[in-house]
Order: C-alpha cells, then structure tokens, then sequence
C-alpha cells in the first residue's frame, strides 16, 4: 500500500532539491553558483531534511539518538570541509517513512533532466563550437584517444550518472515479462558508455548488474546461508580489503589492484601517509604527483577517489562505524522481507563503490535510501 504525500514529506524534497543544486554544480561544467549562494542552499536543504527528520514520531530514546549522529555528521562536514558523511546521514533519515518508489522517481527526473541539459548543450558545442569542446585524453594501444565528458568534469562521471539513472529506469520501469530485451538494452548502453567515454569500469559494472540481477539474484543460491552471510556483510567486507590495500600498498598484489584501479589505491595511499585517519573526519586537500621528465620535475594536482577511501580518510572513523552499521541493519531487514530487487542494487552500490566516490552519495546512488525499509514484511519492490 503506496503511502500519503504528506507536508513534512514537501519538506523533504525541497530540501533535496536545493542539496542537488549543489551537487549538480560539483559535477557539471556547465553549472556554476555564487559559493555565498551554495553555502545558503546548502543550509535550506539541511534544515528543511532535519525538520522532516524530526516530523516522524518516534521514542525520545530515537530522537535523541538521531540529533546525535545528525551532529556527528556536522562535526565531520566541519573538520573535512565535506559533506558527503552528514548529507548521506540527512538524506537516508528523512526517506524513512516516505515510499521509496515516489524517491526513486523524483531522483530519476532530476538527474535525467540534469543529463539531457548538459549532453544537449554538449552537442551544440560541438557542431557550432568545437574548439571549446571539454575533453579528456588517455592512452590507448599506445594511442592518444579523446574521450567526451558532455560537460561533466570527468568522462568518469558522466558515465557514472548515465550508470545510475539507467538503473533508476530498470527499478521503476523495466519490462517484466521481457528479460532477454532487458538484458539486450543494458549491453547497448555499456556499450555506449564506453565507446563515449572509454569507461571501462561503468561499463564493467553494467555486465555485474545483469549477472547479478538477471541471474544469480534469480537463482535458489541467493538465499543459501553462506550466500546470505556473504551479502549482508558484503560492503563491510570490501571496506576492510580496500583499508587493507591502503595499509599494505606495498605488497605486489595490491600493485596489481592499483593498476587496475587506475591509480586510486596509490592516492589514497598518499592521503593515508600524510593525514592519517582521524576520528571525525579529515580536510584532504589535492594531492600534488610529481612526474619527472629529463631534468624536468612537472606534475599535477589529482584527487582521492573511491567511496571506500573517501569514507575513512575524509569522514573519519566514527563516520565510517555509523554508515557500515546502517548498511548492515538496512540489508539485514531486506533478507528478512526477501527484498531479492532492493538488496542487489546495494551490492551494486558497495562495488561500484570501489572505484566511484558517488556510488555511496544517496542523490545519485539512489539504493542508500533503502536503507530505512524497516518494517517486517514492509513495502515491497
């Protein structure tokens, strides 16, 4: 039964709104707000989250207890200067008693409409102004190969915002009785992911989606007792293997890792050999890498990347215990209801988490709000 829109639940999708005004600036090229302004939606938002937040009735122990992590995740946004931890924290919290299926929805306009605006003025660029287009180069078979970015600030991150709104689209939309057109239509798309942007990785993770959605997740092993253990544990599991490649870099198989991952274990790495990991949290600023060319020093500013990484080392210690602690209560709760549908797109979200910091940011990586199905036999897929 498809619950009531209520006020407090307007509330709630203002204040995500105006968070994703922000988050669109991040990630777009083509977007650019006043930092006085940012800050202020940034503020709206939250207080608009938190009056929702504290709408729902609950025990005062509850409350309590939500006022607390609530300010453990503004003492992190403080001492990082991020707010990954404290919007995550918002935005999970509000979703809780609002259907999911409405949430999944407004996420699926916004941030297609968002593609559609950078992708459209991408193009136009591209016929009437083409020495202004932004691209990014690799290397390739010993090539120089340009990749597109339509705007975005990385070809990674518009692959990984086409990654998501295609799996919103298979949440709420796909074809039921139609799996091989399904599978058909998600190959087509990596397709295009890579060939646009030579994203391996999203593309990589489009082949995960239809193994696990289309067969393993259709398959009596799902719900075997290792396969459950294995699953409800897994995102705690891969945080610890990644923390463990941090710590033990210099061991060759990790160097292997590194390789693979493009490099991201190596500056997280340096992150963890400069900053340590703190407590509440962590102001990482760019990482300069030098490169010497000759007699040349030349190098170049680069960014820690992956949800993992950023997790521990930017948000803290504290942080990373509540986020890993909720996962595990969320999918838990799943497997009780025999939530198959919801419980994959998390694994989802904890893999693709390896190598993109968005995987685990709720306005875009839309499973996070899963989290909070709590009631036994509760809303299904």
């Amino acid at each position: 039964m498809k619950k009531k829109i209520k006020i407090y639940d307007l509330i709630y999708f203002l204040g995500v709104f105006l968070l994703q005004i922000r988050f669109f600036d991040i990630y777009s090229k083509l977007i650019a707000i006043n930092q006085s302004i940012s800050k202020l939606f940034l503020l709206v938002g939250m207080l608009c989250i938190i009056i929702k937040i504290l709408s729902i009735k609950e025990k005062i122990s509850t409350y309590f207890c939500k006022i607390f992590i609530i300010l453990i995740g503004f003492i992190t946004y403080m001492k990082a200067n991020n707010t990954s931890f404290l919007i995550f924290i918002l935005v999970i919290l509000g979703a809780k008693d609002i259907d999911k299926k409405v949430i999944v929805k407004y996420l699926f306009i916004t941030n297609l409409l968002y593609i559609i605006i950078n992708v459209f003025t991408y193009l136009m660029q591209m016929i009437f102004n083409p020495t202004k287009l932004y691209l990014i180069y690799t290397i390739k078979d010993e090539k120089l190969v340009q990749r597109f970015t339509f705007n975005f600030i990385h070809s990674n991150t518009f692959a990984a915002f086409v990654f998501w709104v295609y799996m919103m689209y298979v949440y709420l939309y796909e074809r039921k009785n139609n799996e091989y057109i399904n599978i058909g239509i998600t190959i087509i798309v990596a397709i295009f992911i890579y060939f646009t942007t030579y994203s391996y990785t999203t593309s990589l993770m489009l082949i995960i989606f239809v193994i696990l959605y289309y067969f393993y997740g259709k398959s009596k092993m799902f719900y075997a007792k290792f396969s459950k253990f294995i699953l409800e544990n897994f995102t705690t599991i891969v945080f610890f293997i990644m923390l463990c490649t941090i710590i033990f870099y210099n061991f060759s198989l990790v160097q292997i890792i590194d390789n693979l991952l493009t490099n991201r274990i190596r500056l997280a790495r340096f992150a963890y050999e400069y900053y340590g990991i703190g407590i509440l949290g962590t102001n990482i600023l760019p990482i300069y890498h030098p490169v010497v060319i000759g007699n040349y020093i030349l190098g170049s500013f680069e960014f820690l990347d992956g949800g993992y990484y950023n997790l521990i080392l930017r948000s803290g210690i504290i942080a990373t215990v509540i986020f890993l602690y909720y996962i595990k209560k969320g999918m838990k709760r799943l497997f009780e209801n025999k939530e198959t549908k919801k419980i994959i797109f998390l694994i989802i979200c904890a893999i693709f988490a390896i190598s993109e910091t968005t995987a685990f940011d709720p306005l875009i990586a839309f499973p996070l709000i899963f989290i909070f199905d709590v009631e036994k036999g509760g809303e299904k897929s």
